[in-house]
Protein backbone atom coordinates (compact mmCIF):
# COMPACT_ATOMS: atom_id res chain seq x y z
CA UNK A 1 0.00 0.00 0.00
CA UNK A 2 1.19 3.28 -0.84
CA UNK A 3 2.29 4.92 2.24
CA UNK A 4 3.53 8.81 1.47
CA UNK A 5 2.40 12.30 2.81
CA UNK A 6 -0.22 14.09 1.30
CA UNK A 7 0.40 17.44 0.35
CA UNK A 8 4.59 17.97 1.26
CA UNK A 9 6.48 21.10 0.11
CA UNK A 10 6.30 22.35 -3.52
CA UNK A 11 9.24 21.21 -5.85
CA UNK A 12 11.72 23.62 -7.46
CA UNK A 13 10.43 24.59 -10.72
CA UNK A 14 13.11 23.47 -13.64
CA UNK A 15 14.49 25.97 -16.05
CA UNK A 16 14.18 26.93 -19.53
CA UNK A 17 13.62 29.53 -22.01
CA UNK A 18 11.00 31.39 -22.27
CA UNK A 19 10.17 30.41 -25.50
CA UNK A 20 10.23 26.81 -24.81
CA UNK A 21 7.98 27.33 -21.40
CA UNK A 22 5.71 29.58 -23.45
CA UNK A 23 5.05 26.51 -25.50
CA UNK A 24 5.46 24.40 -22.34
CA UNK A 25 1.91 26.14 -21.67
CA UNK A 26 0.59 25.90 -24.65
CA UNK A 27 0.97 22.10 -24.53
CA UNK A 28 -0.44 21.84 -21.44
CA UNK A 29 -3.52 24.16 -22.41
CA UNK A 30 -4.66 21.99 -25.26
CA UNK A 31 -4.26 18.41 -23.14
CA UNK A 32 -7.59 20.01 -21.23
CA UNK A 33 -9.57 18.97 -24.94
CA UNK A 34 -10.63 16.01 -26.13
CA UNK A 35 -10.82 16.44 -29.96
CA UNK A 36 -7.92 15.15 -31.97
CA UNK A 37 -7.54 18.46 -32.95
CA UNK A 38 -6.84 19.97 -29.86
CA UNK A 39 -4.28 16.72 -28.61
CA UNK A 40 -2.24 16.93 -32.07
CA UNK A 41 -1.94 20.75 -30.96
CA UNK A 42 -0.96 20.03 -27.41
CA UNK A 43 2.15 17.35 -28.34
CA UNK A 44 3.23 19.89 -31.45
CA UNK A 45 3.84 21.97 -28.79
CA UNK A 46 5.69 20.23 -26.47
CA UNK A 47 7.68 18.30 -29.49
CA UNK A 48 8.61 22.70 -30.53
CA UNK A 49 9.19 22.88 -26.74
CA UNK A 50 11.79 19.83 -27.13
CA UNK A 51 13.13 21.34 -30.28
CA UNK A 52 14.21 24.80 -28.64
CA UNK A 53 15.56 22.93 -25.29
CA UNK A 54 15.73 18.56 -25.81
CA UNK A 55 16.93 19.22 -22.08
CA UNK A 56 13.62 20.36 -20.59
CA UNK A 57 12.38 17.60 -18.77
CA UNK A 58 9.00 18.36 -17.98
CA UNK A 59 8.15 18.49 -21.96
CA UNK A 60 9.52 15.42 -22.68
CA UNK A 61 7.00 14.20 -19.45
CA UNK A 62 3.76 15.91 -21.04
CA UNK A 63 4.78 14.76 -24.40
CA UNK A 64 5.10 10.90 -22.58
CA UNK A 65 1.54 12.30 -20.81
CA UNK A 66 -0.59 13.52 -23.99
CA UNK A 67 0.66 10.86 -26.30
CA UNK A 68 -0.66 8.40 -24.18
CA UNK A 69 -3.81 10.20 -23.94
CA UNK A 70 -4.06 10.18 -27.56
CA UNK A 71 -3.36 6.42 -28.10
CA UNK A 72 -6.21 5.82 -25.77
CA UNK A 73 -8.35 7.85 -27.41
CA UNK A 74 -7.24 6.07 -30.54
CA UNK A 75 -6.53 9.60 -32.31
CA UNK A 76 -3.21 7.37 -32.65
CA UNK A 77 -2.23 3.62 -32.79
CA UNK A 78 -2.65 2.14 -29.37
CA UNK A 79 0.76 0.47 -28.82
CA UNK A 80 3.05 2.73 -31.05
CA UNK A 81 1.69 5.96 -29.65
CA UNK A 82 1.93 4.14 -25.94
CA UNK A 83 5.66 3.11 -26.73
CA UNK A 84 6.56 6.41 -27.79
CA UNK A 85 4.87 7.72 -23.94
CA UNK A 86 6.97 5.32 -21.95
CA UNK A 87 10.48 6.65 -24.51
CA UNK A 88 10.24 10.27 -23.59
CA UNK A 89 8.83 9.40 -20.00
CA UNK A 90 11.86 7.36 -19.31
CA UNK A 91 13.92 10.49 -21.56
CA UNK A 92 12.40 12.98 -18.81
CA UNK A 93 14.16 11.01 -16.02
CA UNK A 94 17.21 10.44 -17.56
CA UNK A 95 17.53 14.43 -17.69
CA UNK A 96 16.01 14.42 -13.88
CA UNK A 97 15.06 11.75 -11.88
CA UNK A 98 13.69 13.92 -9.34
CA UNK A 99 10.91 14.70 -11.60
CA UNK A 100 7.16 13.72 -9.98
CA UNK A 101 5.35 13.88 -13.62
CA UNK A 102 7.76 11.58 -15.02
CA UNK A 103 7.63 9.06 -12.64
CA UNK A 104 3.60 9.36 -12.86
CA UNK A 105 3.30 9.26 -15.99
CA UNK A 106 5.59 5.89 -16.65
CA UNK A 107 3.14 4.48 -13.44
CA UNK A 108 0.62 5.16 -15.56
CA UNK A 109 1.74 3.39 -18.51
CA UNK A 110 2.46 0.72 -16.29
CA UNK A 111 -0.76 0.33 -14.87
CA UNK A 112 -2.98 0.80 -17.89
CA UNK A 113 -0.94 -1.09 -20.34
CA UNK A 114 1.33 -3.23 -18.85
CA UNK A 115 -1.01 -4.41 -16.02
CA UNK A 116 2.41 -4.97 -14.09
CA UNK A 117 0.30 -4.11 -10.65
CA UNK A 118 3.40 -4.14 -8.40
CA UNK A 119 5.51 -2.28 -10.39
CA UNK A 120 3.04 0.40 -10.94
CA UNK A 121 2.76 0.85 -7.82
CA UNK A 122 6.07 1.10 -6.73
CA UNK A 123 6.76 3.30 -9.78
CA UNK A 124 3.82 5.62 -7.96
CA UNK A 125 4.94 5.01 -4.87
CA UNK A 126 8.19 7.01 -6.52
CA UNK A 127 6.60 9.73 -7.81
CA UNK A 128 4.62 10.70 -4.38
CA UNK A 129 8.19 10.78 -2.89
CA UNK A 130 9.60 13.11 -4.75
CA UNK A 131 6.10 15.23 -5.33
CA UNK A 132 3.92 14.31 -2.14
CA UNK A 133 1.51 17.33 -3.64
CA UNK A 134 1.78 16.53 -7.48
CA UNK A 135 -1.59 15.87 -8.47
CA UNK A 136 -1.11 13.68 -11.25
CA UNK A 137 1.46 11.40 -9.03
CA UNK A 138 -1.67 11.46 -6.40
CA UNK A 139 -4.12 10.91 -9.06
CA UNK A 140 -2.20 7.92 -10.98
CA UNK A 141 -2.34 6.29 -6.69
CA UNK A 142 -5.83 6.65 -6.50
CA UNK A 143 -6.45 4.75 -9.51
CA UNK A 144 -3.94 1.81 -9.19
CA UNK A 145 -5.70 1.92 -5.54
CA UNK A 146 -9.16 1.39 -7.11
CA UNK A 147 -7.67 -1.22 -9.25
CA UNK A 148 -6.67 -3.61 -6.97
CA UNK A 149 -9.90 -3.14 -4.38
CA UNK A 150 -8.76 -0.47 -2.21
CA UNK A 151 -11.46 1.84 -2.52
CA UNK A 152 -10.15 3.80 0.66
CA UNK A 153 -6.99 4.63 -0.44
CA UNK A 154 -8.73 5.45 -3.67
CA UNK A 155 -10.76 8.69 -2.35
CA UNK A 156 -7.95 9.58 -0.06
CA UNK A 157 -5.51 9.98 -3.22
CA UNK A 158 -8.37 11.27 -5.53
CA UNK A 159 -9.64 13.76 -2.90
CA UNK A 160 -5.99 14.91 -2.45
CA UNK A 161 -5.32 15.54 -6.30
CA UNK A 162 -8.35 17.41 -6.62
CA UNK A 163 -7.36 19.78 -3.77
CA UNK A 164 -3.94 20.24 -5.00
CA UNK A 165 -5.13 20.69 -8.86
CA UNK A 166 -9.01 21.23 -8.63
CA UNK A 167 -9.32 22.66 -12.18
CA UNK A 168 -7.07 19.66 -14.19
CA UNK A 169 -10.47 17.63 -15.96
CA UNK A 170 -8.26 14.62 -15.72
CA UNK A 171 -7.70 14.00 -12.09
CA UNK A 172 -11.70 15.08 -11.20
CA UNK A 173 -12.47 12.54 -13.77
CA UNK A 174 -10.49 9.81 -11.54
CA UNK A 175 -12.61 11.45 -8.52
CA UNK A 176 -15.72 10.65 -10.52
CA UNK A 177 -14.29 7.37 -11.32
CA UNK A 178 -13.70 6.66 -8.23
CA UNK A 179 -16.88 7.68 -6.14
CA UNK A 180 -18.05 5.17 -9.31
CA UNK A 181 -16.39 2.17 -7.99
CA UNK A 182 -17.61 2.91 -4.72
CA UNK A 183 -21.45 3.08 -5.81
CA UNK A 184 -21.36 6.64 -4.81
CA UNK A 185 -23.57 7.89 -8.06
CA UNK A 186 -25.05 11.06 -6.20
CA UNK A 187 -21.47 12.03 -5.89
CA UNK A 188 -20.20 10.74 -8.79
CA UNK A 189 -22.56 12.95 -10.48
CA UNK A 190 -21.93 16.22 -8.78
CA UNK A 191 -17.93 15.58 -9.46
CA UNK A 192 -18.97 15.24 -13.61
CA UNK A 193 -21.05 18.10 -13.13
CA UNK A 194 -18.00 20.46 -12.00
CA UNK A 195 -16.37 19.32 -15.00
CA UNK A 196 -19.34 19.80 -17.10
CA UNK A 197 -19.11 23.25 -15.91
CA UNK A 198 -15.35 23.69 -16.39
CA UNK A 199 -15.14 22.59 -19.85
CA UNK A 200 -18.45 22.26 -21.43
CA UNK A 201 -17.13 22.18 -24.84
CA UNK A 202 -15.33 18.85 -23.73
CA UNK A 203 -15.84 15.70 -25.46
CA UNK A 204 -17.50 13.44 -22.43
CA UNK A 205 -18.28 16.36 -20.45
CA UNK A 206 -22.12 15.58 -20.52
CA UNK A 207 -21.77 12.30 -21.18
CA UNK A 208 -20.34 11.49 -18.01
CA UNK A 209 -23.05 12.73 -16.31
CA UNK A 210 -25.68 11.25 -18.15
CA UNK A 211 -23.72 7.98 -17.19
CA UNK A 212 -24.16 9.02 -13.59
CA UNK A 213 -27.84 9.52 -14.15
CA UNK A 214 -28.21 6.05 -15.63
CA UNK A 215 -26.69 4.71 -12.09
CA UNK A 216 -29.56 6.59 -10.52
CA UNK A 217 -31.62 4.69 -12.26
CA UNK A 218 -32.75 8.48 -14.96
CA UNK A 219 -32.75 7.21 -17.84
CA UNK A 220 -34.97 9.67 -19.29
CA UNK A 221 -32.68 12.78 -17.18
CA UNK A 222 -29.56 10.53 -18.93
CA UNK A 223 -30.92 10.87 -22.47
CA UNK A 224 -31.92 14.58 -22.45
CA UNK A 225 -28.09 15.35 -20.64
CA UNK A 226 -26.64 13.31 -23.61
CA UNK A 227 -27.76 15.28 -26.51
CA UNK A 228 -25.92 18.32 -25.02
CA UNK A 229 -22.52 15.97 -25.76
CA UNK A 230 -20.39 17.05 -29.10
CA UNK A 231 -19.20 13.25 -28.85
CA UNK A 232 -21.69 11.45 -31.62
CA UNK A 233 -19.61 7.92 -30.06
CA UNK A 234 -20.99 9.30 -26.31
CA UNK A 235 -24.01 9.79 -26.96
CA UNK A 236 -24.92 6.62 -28.49
CA UNK A 237 -23.04 4.83 -25.46
CA UNK A 238 -24.95 6.54 -23.19
CA UNK A 239 -28.54 5.81 -25.69
CA UNK A 240 -27.44 1.74 -25.48
CA UNK A 241 -28.05 1.31 -21.75
CA UNK A 242 -31.41 4.90 -21.37
CA UNK A 243 -33.02 2.43 -23.53
CA UNK A 244 -32.65 -0.62 -22.70
CA UNK A 245 -33.51 0.51 -19.17
CA UNK A 246 -36.57 1.98 -20.63
CA UNK A 247 -37.44 -1.41 -22.70
CA UNK A 248 -36.95 0.48 -26.29
CA UNK A 249 -34.49 -2.85 -26.87
CA UNK A 250 -34.45 -2.13 -30.59
CA UNK A 251 -33.07 1.42 -30.49
CA UNK A 252 -31.01 0.16 -27.32
CA UNK A 253 -29.65 -2.84 -29.99
CA UNK A 254 -29.16 0.21 -32.54
CA UNK A 255 -27.09 2.68 -30.53
CA UNK A 256 -24.76 -0.83 -29.41
CA UNK A 257 -24.45 -1.41 -33.10
CA UNK A 258 -23.31 2.09 -33.62
CA UNK A 259 -20.10 1.24 -30.81
CA UNK A 260 -19.37 -1.81 -32.48
CA UNK A 261 -19.31 -0.39 -35.74
CA UNK A 262 -17.40 2.88 -35.71
CA UNK A 263 -15.22 2.73 -32.45
CA UNK A 264 -14.40 -1.23 -31.60
CA UNK A 265 -10.85 -0.71 -32.18
CA UNK A 266 -10.77 1.69 -29.13
CA UNK A 267 -13.75 0.90 -26.96
CA UNK A 268 -13.90 -2.93 -26.94
CA UNK A 269 -14.10 -2.77 -23.28
CA UNK A 270 -17.23 -0.45 -23.16
CA UNK A 271 -18.90 -3.12 -25.49
CA UNK A 272 -18.80 -5.24 -23.17
CA UNK A 273 -19.77 -3.26 -20.09
CA UNK A 274 -23.10 -2.73 -22.33
CA UNK A 275 -23.59 -6.13 -22.94
CA UNK A 276 -23.17 -7.49 -19.36
CA UNK A 277 -25.55 -4.40 -18.16
CA UNK A 278 -27.92 -5.99 -20.90
CA UNK A 279 -26.92 -9.60 -19.06
CA UNK A 280 -25.71 -10.87 -22.80
CA UNK A 281 -23.25 -12.55 -20.51
CA UNK A 282 -21.84 -14.58 -24.30
CA UNK A 283 -21.09 -11.70 -25.81
CA UNK A 284 -19.87 -9.52 -23.01
CA UNK A 285 -16.89 -11.82 -22.16
CA UNK A 286 -16.63 -11.79 -25.84
CA UNK A 287 -15.43 -8.62 -25.71
CA UNK A 288 -13.61 -8.86 -22.47
CA UNK A 289 -11.10 -11.16 -24.39
CA UNK A 290 -11.05 -8.86 -27.56
CA UNK A 291 -10.18 -5.92 -24.76
CA UNK A 292 -7.80 -8.47 -22.99
CA UNK A 293 -6.44 -9.18 -26.74
CA UNK A 294 -5.92 -5.60 -27.17
CA UNK A 295 -4.03 -4.56 -24.27
CA UNK A 296 -7.24 -2.27 -23.44
CA UNK A 297 -7.00 0.03 -20.84
CA UNK A 298 -10.58 -1.01 -19.20
CA UNK A 299 -9.29 -4.07 -18.11
CA UNK A 300 -8.06 -1.92 -14.72
CA UNK A 301 -11.61 -1.01 -14.13
CA UNK A 302 -12.63 -4.83 -13.64
CA UNK A 303 -12.78 -5.15 -9.93
CA UNK A 304 -14.77 -1.85 -9.02
CA UNK A 305 -17.11 -1.98 -12.26
CA UNK A 306 -20.47 -1.88 -11.47
CA UNK A 307 -21.73 -2.75 -14.99
CA UNK A 308 -20.18 -5.83 -15.19
CA UNK A 309 -22.19 -7.45 -11.90
CA UNK A 310 -24.18 -9.74 -14.13
CA UNK A 311 -21.05 -11.85 -14.69
CA UNK A 312 -20.10 -12.37 -11.30
CA UNK A 313 -21.54 -15.74 -11.09
CA UNK A 314 -20.18 -16.94 -14.55
CA UNK A 315 -17.33 -19.32 -13.93
CA UNK A 316 -15.72 -17.29 -17.01
CA UNK A 317 -15.29 -14.16 -14.20
CA UNK A 318 -13.04 -15.46 -12.10
CA UNK A 319 -10.82 -16.66 -14.51
CA UNK A 320 -10.73 -13.44 -16.45
CA UNK A 321 -9.52 -11.73 -13.17
CA UNK A 322 -7.19 -14.87 -12.64
CA UNK A 323 -5.82 -14.15 -15.75
CA UNK A 324 -5.24 -10.91 -15.41
CA UNK A 325 -3.49 -10.74 -12.19
CA UNK A 326 -6.04 -9.27 -10.10
CA UNK A 327 -7.99 -11.88 -8.32
CA UNK A 328 -6.87 -10.86 -5.11
CA UNK A 329 -7.96 -7.65 -5.76
CA UNK A 330 -11.42 -9.05 -6.78
CA UNK A 331 -11.43 -10.51 -3.19
CA UNK A 332 -9.95 -7.33 -1.38
CA UNK A 333 -13.06 -5.67 -3.34
CA UNK A 334 -15.87 -7.91 -2.04
CA UNK A 335 -14.42 -7.78 1.60
CA UNK A 336 -14.93 -3.27 1.37
CA UNK A 337 -18.19 -3.86 -0.48
CA UNK A 338 -19.55 -5.94 2.34
CA UNK A 339 -18.44 -3.62 4.94
CA UNK A 340 -19.75 -0.92 3.19
CA UNK A 341 -22.76 -2.95 2.89
CA UNK A 342 -23.59 -2.59 -0.73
Amino acid sequence: VLQVQLLGEVPEAAETSSQAYALYLQGKHFMTQFDPAGTEASAAAFRQAIEIDPEYAPAWANLARIQRMRANWGHIDLHAGTEEARRAAHRALELDDTLADAWAILAHIQWVYDWNWDQSEGTARTALMHGPNDARSLEIAARIANTLGRFDDGLKYARAAAEVDPLEPTVLRTLALTHWARREYAEQQRVAERVRDLYPERGTSWSNIAFALISQGLPEEALSMANNESSESMIMGVRAYAYHDLGRHEEARRALQYTIDNDADWLAYQIAEAFAYRNELDNAFQWLETAYGMRDGGITYLVGDPTLENLHGDPRWEALLLKAGLLDAWHEAQRWYDGAGL
